[in-house]
Parts: structure tokens; C-alpha cells; sequence
């Protein structure tokens, strides 16, 4: 226990308290009551029981806090306080606090994560048929092709199954590049702006442009010989 939870050989005490404290609310393989139960004549209440060495986050009241400060502080949970419903809580500081409200952050063991990985490749197996070393068995069936005989299914490494999947998803894209270029190449490109039909000018931007286009006067003698002279 101490060892999983990366705790030192002084917490032995909290240790070995917590160990009692489970081992009498577990059932044994003499009976099927817990030996709580058999003693106290009454089922334990094991909702308040949790992973030892797992973060704890310790509640601070108001009345010992600033408007800023934390609300909560953390430790780690070393074992359960003895005729109550408290936890005990490792701070950083080596101090180990009694408190009710605690929250956990409750991490699997390693030997449960070893056994949950174990529990889960067997399962696969079981569930697929693919052997522990998909590797040799491809080498195996290379080497029996050559021969000509068939030696079963060939399996691949997640490596290559991957490549395999990559260079598919490449090819794909290409090809479907390839269709949109063709057929944006087979449809005509169509014009912006729409096609309207042009129409000549009216009478009065006839006018207009001759009125533009007449010639100013270039002394004083072709101004008086003028139509609109004075």
C-alpha cells in the first residue's frame, strides 16, 4: 500500500489503520457477511471509501480565507480517522490534517492499470483472432507463399495497416481532384456580367454630343460674328 502510493516507511501506522479499516468492511471467504457486520449486526456504509495516495483537496471555511485565497488546499489522503467519518489528509507541508470535507481526485493503481491492459489485449484477441505478434506471423507467411503452400490470413503490423490507410485516403483525393478538373473543364466558362443587347443613343444625347463637340471662339471678332452674339 505504502509502495503504490508512493508514500515513505514513517506513514506505516496510517498504513496498517487503513488496512484493518478494509479488510473489516470486505467480505472473506468463510462467510458472506463482512466481519462488520457480524460483529455490529448491521451492513457498513462503504460510500466514503477511496483509493489511498490519491490527491485531496482539502475544504478552507470562510472564516480562514481572504476574499483572493484558495478555497481549497491539497494533500494527500493517507487513511480514515478512527470513530468518525473524517479523512486524513498529508499536506506538502508533512502535517497531516483530520477533515470531513475533502474532495478526490482518485487515481487508478498500477497493478490495476497492468491488469486493465492485460484484461483488454486478451479480449482482443479473443474478439479478432489477431496473435500477440502479428509481425512473425507476416514473416512466417511470406516465406510460406514462396514456397506455395497456404499457411492462413496474413496480419498486419498497426504501422502498416496505417500507411496502408494514409496512401488510400492520398489516392482518393487525387482522384477526386482529377473529376473536378475535368468537369469544370467540359462547362463552358460563363460570363459575369449578363449579356444585354446595346442601344443607339437618343435624340438628346445626339444633341448633346454636338453641343460638346462645337468650337470656342478664338479672337474677339469671331465672338461678335457669333449667332448668339449680342
Amino acid at each position: 500500500m505504502l509502495f503504490d502510493a508512493k508514500l515513505g516507511h514513517e506513514h506505516w501506522a496510517d498504513a496498517t489503520s487503513t488496512a484493518t479499516y478494509v479488510k473489516n468492511r470486505s467480505p472473506s471467504s468463510c462467510s458472506s457477511h463482512t466481519p462488520w457486520e457480524l460483529f455490529f449486526g448491521r451492513k457498513s456504509d462503504v460510500s466514503g471509501m477511496r483509493v489511498v495516495g490519491s490527491k485531496a483537496y482539502m475544504h478552507v471555511p470562510k472564516q480562514l480565507r481572504r476574499k483572493l485565497d484558495p478555497i481549497s488546499t491539497a494533500g494527500t489522503f493517507i487513511g480514515y480517522e478512527p470513530n468518525s467519518k473524517a479523512y486524513r489528509v498529508l499536506m506538502d507541508t508533512g502535517k497531516v490534517q483530520i477533515a470531513r470535507d475533502v474532495t478526490f481526485l482518485e487515481q487508478p493503481s498500477a497493478a490495476n492499470k497492468a491488469a486493465a491492459t492485460e484484461a483488454e489485449q486478451a479480449n482482443n484477441q479473443v474478439s479478432t483472432g489477431v496473435p500477440d505478434n502479428p509481425v512473425n506471423v507476416q514473416e512466417h507467411n511470406s516465406e510460406a507463399d514462396s514456397t506455395g503452400i497456404d499457411v492462413g490470413p496474413t496480419y498486419l503490423t498497426d504501422s502498416e495497416a496505417e500507411e496502408e490507410a494514409t496512401q488510400a485516403a492520398t489516392e482518393e483525393a487525387e482522384q477526386a481532384a482529377e473529376d473536378t478538373a475535368a468537369t469544370s473543364a467540359q462547362q463552358p466558362q460563363q460570363s459575369r456580367f449578363p449579356q444585354r443587347e446595346r442601344k443607339q443613343p437618343k435624340q438628346i444625347y445626339k444633341a448633346q454630343a454636338a453641343m460638346a463637340t462645337e468650337l470656342e471662339p478664338q479672337s474677339c471678332e469671331e465672338a461678335m460674328r457669333a449667332p448668339d452674339a449680342p
